[in-house]
């Protein structure tokens, strides 16, 4: 499952695509153990950048807070967004 996500003038702008936990890098996955080891792994995605880069995003739950953390391929957080149960807006933290 992927999609993209063009500007309207057409310009790519970046391509997500599941993958399975087990298809994060082992930095990415050792971040998520480090700092998330109560957390448990709802949803990863591998984000393709129209300048080449590449991160990964990884939705992240324990009880009723929910976290969407992206990753940098070396495994630093590049930045965090959360919610509660209660909310469906998102709350950027890093």
């Amino acid at each position: 499952k992927q999609s993209a996500i063009f500007l309207t003038n057409g310009t790519w702008l970046e391509t997500e695509q599941a993958i399975k936990p087990t298809d994060l890098p082992s930095s990415v996955a050792s971040s998520i153990h480090t700092s998330f080891k109560d957390y448990k792994i709802e949803e990863t995605e591998k984000v393709t950048r129209n300048d080449g880069s590449v991160v990964y995003e990884v939705s992240l739950e324990k009880g009723k807070y929910e976290l969407e953390v992206l990753f940098s391929e070396n495994g630093s957080i590049q930045s965090k967004k959360h919610k509660s149960e209660d909310s469906e807006d998102w709350l950027r933290l890093v």
